[in-house]
């Protein structure tokens, strides 16, 4: 079993939870209440969020049962586990939008003991060994798969109440349509479909149809129809005729120039182009921005990869993509609204570093 890989989810996993359960990271200068106290759940609401709390540390628990051998090894993550879950609550405390209550920390541990518990009787049953494996035939390849379900699913707040239900349900009888959003979600589908036939990914209409969902869940997201339909028929229609990564690339690499001169109405007159990164990210809201460079960065890498299993190498691929999204951006100046930038260049160049090393592993496992 490789345990290292396991640790490093552990770590990821862990951080991830963190960051979730002290968003927005607005602290106040004295905490809401003076201690840290027990409320007994009252209400279906607070039942729901029992369960949920639980449900949440249930992978860190299988997670910890995985990464170590022997039990005193796992007594221990448990431990650090229900540690940062009495810290978080804690650090709750100063923050305005947060409900720290020591409840949440009980159902915390209980779902992490119950992962520790399950841990060793899920490694035998679903030979978690041979699982590991699959995730190193093809390491470039799940990686860009998981960048999209943390570009789908980021800041992973979900809203789970019947209002955003009834919001999903409104927004898809009166669809609307949106030129980038549409074209978008049919150059992913048709990605991700090749993505997971490389991997050889299980489940991976199941994967596809759930994120989306999820998607629709999260604070800050949204799911119109037009997307999640067009992210459908891009899937199937790839997996159908199965393309070749030398006529996906340069679909690829055509919608992208396409997006990045969108709406194509030109002023006579040229912005200052910004030489600096992120200059978008001073303008924005965070949250927003982070997201459209999650974007970026998965279509770019995306798009590397094709041309790499086109027969390209790392280095002129790169480099077609950077100066293609630097002319781009050139031309940017020009678009009334847009902020030419090299942003999407480095994008590009830190998405060409992660193939390299991702590549480079793989060659060394396989040597």
């Amino acid at each position: 079993m490789n345990h290292r890989l396991f640790r490093l989810l552990l770590v990821i996993g862990a951080l991830t939870l963190l960051y979730g359960s002290l968003h927005p990271w607005e602290f106040l200068s004295s905490p809401r209440w003076p201690a840290l106290l027990y409320r007994p759940p009252y209400g279906r609401s607070a039942y729901l969020d029992v369960l949920l709390n639980i449900l949440a540390y249930v992978p860190l628990g299988l997670l910890a049962a995985l990464s170590f051998r022997k039990w005193p090894a796992r007594i221990a993550a448990f431990l650090a586990v229900s540690a940062m879950s009495l810290a978080i609550e804690y650090a709750q405390l100063w923050i305005r939008t947060r409900d720290s209550n020591l409840r949440d920390f009980y159902c915390n541990s209980l779902g992490t003991f119950l992962g520790v518990l399950a841990g060793p009787w899920l490694a035998k049953r679903l030979r978690i060994a041979s699982v590991a494996k699959v995730f190193q035939r093809d390491p470039a390849a799940w990686s860009l798969l998981l960048a999209w379900i943390f570009w789908q699913t980021f800041p992973f707040l979900p809203h789970l109440r019947f209002i955003k239900l009834t919001a999903l349900l409104t927004l898809w009888r009166a669809p609307r349509f949106s030129f980038l959003e549409t074209g978008d979600s049919l150059c992913t589908g048709m990605v991700l479909a090749l993505l997971a036939a490389s991997a050889r990914a299980p489940w991976a209409w199941l994967v596809l149809i759930a994120t989306l969902l999820l998607r629709s869940l999260i604070i800050g997201h949204s799911l119109p129809l037009p997307v999640f339909l067009g992210a459908i028929a891009g899937f199937a229609l790839t997996r159908r005729f199965q393309p070749k990564a030398s006529l996906a690339a340069p679909l690829l690499l055509t919608w992208i120039l396409l997006r990045e001169l969108y709406p194509f109405s030109f002023a006579p007159a040229a912005a200052t182009f910004h030489w600096g990164l992120f200059a978008a990210i001073l303008e924005a809201e965070r949250i927003t921005v982070i997201r459209t460079l999650l974007g970026k960065f998965f279509l770019y890498t995306s798009a590397l990869w094709l041309l790499k299993e086109s027969g390209w190498r790392t280095v002129p691929a790169a480099t077609l993509l950077s100066v293609a999204l630097l002319v781009c951006e050139w031309l940017q100046r020009y678009l009334p609204g847009r902020t030419p930038e090299l942003t999407d260049v480095i994008l590009a160049i830190a998405g060409a570093a992660l193939l390299t090393v991702l590549t480079r592993q793989r060659r060394a496992r396989n040597s």
